[in-house]
């Protein structure tokens, strides 16, 4: 009767070792295929941070041939001339500062906060920049700081900064 109970426990010890051990690998499992994903979405956000900059670049690269293709337009961006609404040149340089105000709200709100990704995108270039319009631009600013909307609250903060300013 001793041998019998002996067998049982060496049954049900062999069966609990082989639990664990199946629990254990499954235990592991679990953690590489998490550690797996994160390193997945580390890298699709790396992705998507370069793919939104090289959009931003894309877009900053549009905007010089636009000015460059329009060289009328120059001094209301870059040379501190202002335009008042009875020109005839006013809807034109309205559409260009809409333009020039839409493209440095979306380069703003798609900030790379990452240090890792500044080697690639360099966004301190980008501010420098939007100093430089919003120093030399009354027309900008003016469109940009009387409107009502709240789409442009970062920029506007950044605006009110260098607006006043002469950039050198």
């Amino acid at each position: 009767m001793q041998r019998d109970r002996e067998g049982v426990d060496w049954a049900r010890r062999s069966i609990d070792i082989i639990t664990l051990l199946i629990l254990a690998a499954g235990f592991y499992f679990i953690v590489t295929e998490v550690s797996q994903l994160n390193s997945n979405m580390k890298e699709t956000q790396r992705s998507n941070y370069l793919a939104s900059w090289n959009y931003v670049f894309q877009q900053w690269l549009d905007f010089d041939k636009m000015i460059i293709d329009n060289p009328d337009v120059r001094p209301y961006i870059y040379f501190r001339k202002d335009i008042s609404s009875d020109d005839p040149e006013f809807e034109k340089i309205q559409s260009f500062v809409t333009y020039i105000i839409d493209f440095i709200d979306f380069a703003e709100n798609n900030y790379v906060v990452d240090e890792r990704f500044r080697y690639f995108v360099h966004p301190d270039i980008l501010e420098s920049r939007f100093f430089w319009i919003f120093a030399n631009s009354p027309v900008v600013c003016r469109m940009l700081l009387t409107s009502s909307s709240t789409l442009y609250t970062k920029i506007k903060d950044l605006a009110r900064h260098s607006c006043g300013m002469q950039a050198k």
